[in-house]
Order: structure tokens, then sequence, then C-alpha cells
């Protein structure tokens, strides 16, 4: 996905998303339960937190406080991880790269249980 088809997407999704700030952690955790697995499996912590943040909220990549907060419910370093970190999503986002894979495997299981 290049960038710019990528915010296209990203904000017509906009109305859907939600502002990740808002979020509970346990509704997070409860929510991502799959996917949080891949974490603590396999240590990716930083790609996770992309394609969570990619896929369902708002804000991550443009708020400090908000990358600050996805980085504390993923386990990942700081908010220096998500944000401005939109254009590394466009890039792992593909099909072609297996941690994506088994998150969208992970996050399939997590939408049948949600």
């Amino acid at each position: 996905m290049n960038a710019q088809d990528f915010w296209i997407e990203h904000n017509k999704l906009d109305h859907r998303r939600l502002h990740i700030c808002d979020i509970p952690e346990e509704v997070f955790y409860a929510r991502h339960k799959n996917v949080l697995k891949l974490i603590s499996k396999r240590g990716y912590a930083e790609e996770i937190g992309l394609f969570i943040a990619g896929k369902y909220y708002l804000h991550v990549w443009g708020s400090r406080s908000c990358s600050g907060y996805l980085a504390k419910l993923v386990g990942a370093d700081d908010y220096l991880t998500f944000y401005c970190a939109s254009s590394i999503y466009c890039m792992a986002a593909h099909e072609l790269n297996p941690i994506y894979t088994a998150f969208l495997q992970a996050d399939a299981l997590d939408n049948q249980m949600w």
C-alpha cells in the first residue's frame, strides 16, 4: 500500500475508529487478546502496536500522549515508537510480511469473539 492510498483509506474509516485514549486498558486487552499473544510469544510489540493502531484507533501517529498510551499498552519502549510512524505502517502492512500475516490471523480470531 502506498502512502496516498493509506491516507485515503484511513480518512474514510475515521468515523468508525475509536480514539485510543478513550479505551480503558482492560477493554483494550480484552478486545485484542489474540493479537497481544503475538507480543508475548514473539516479542513484536512495535509491529503489532502499529497494526492495531492502523486498523482500529485514531490519533496514535499524531499525538505524543496517544502514541505513549499505545506504547504502554503493548509494552513498547516509549511514545517515539508510534509517533509519526504511519509511513512505517504503510511499509509493514503487507501480505508478504509474516508478522502482518500473523496479526491478520490473530485479529480475525479476536473479531469472532468481539
